[in-house]
């Protein structure tokens, strides 16, 4: 079953860079009046879309999934930009509607699916929870330090020093003890 929904979604990513990309890139190749032969725009509208599944679905660089995920945004935003205003507005409503009955009841799809990976101790497929702290950010080197902490009963508060007043960086009490605690990524997978 999870073979055929990464399937699903693996052509569906494909499609949507793809098909819908590469017809935003040749608008934009159009409008901008940038010359380009027909071997080149598949080759380059193929690399984009092979590359952007492997990253998105496989292991690939925090900042390239991110890269990838503004992009399908722009591709989805440039394709509804065709719809009349109505249409827009009305997808909206739905979608808003839907989201909060998704994340804030209890019962909601997104709550069962945090439910069903946590018991199977599996990682969550696809394109859920991808905007991470950046490697050297401020909230890593938190998170980080928090991560370390092997003491259960001293709480979150005690494994980071809070930020002093006018300083450029904020100075974790705790050193990360293994490669796991310093990606977060890494340690989800």
């Amino acid at each position: 079953c999870m073979k055929i929904i990464y399937a699903w979604l693996g052509f569906s990513v494909f499609t949507l860079l793809g098909v819908s990309g590469g017809l935003l890139f040749y608008q934009l190749m159009a409008r901008f009046n940038v010359p380009i032969d027909f071997f080149t725009f598949v080759f380059i509208d193929l690399n984009i879309a092979v590359g952007g599944m492997i990253c998105v679905f496989y292991h690939g660089p925090m900042m390239a999934k991110q890269g990838y995920l503004m992009l399908f945004c722009v591709i989805v935003a440039w394709a509804l930009s065709f719809f009349p205003d109505w249409t827009c507005w009305a997808l909206l409503a739905m979608l808003a509607v839907y989201d909060i009955i998704a994340v804030l009841s209890p019962c909601g799809p997104l709550k069962e699916l945090i439910k069903i990976s946590q018991e199977r101790q599996e990682f969550l497929p696809g394109l859920l929870y991808e905007a991470g702290p950046q490697k050297g950010g401020p909230l890593y080197r938190r998170g980080a330090a928090a991560a370390s902490s092997n003491t259960a009963e001293a709480g979150p508060e005690s494994s980071v020093a809070p930020p002093s007043v006018g300083a450029s960086s904020p100075t974790p009490t705790a050193a990360p003890a293994t490669a796991a605690a310093q990606d977060p990524a890494r340690s989800a997978l």
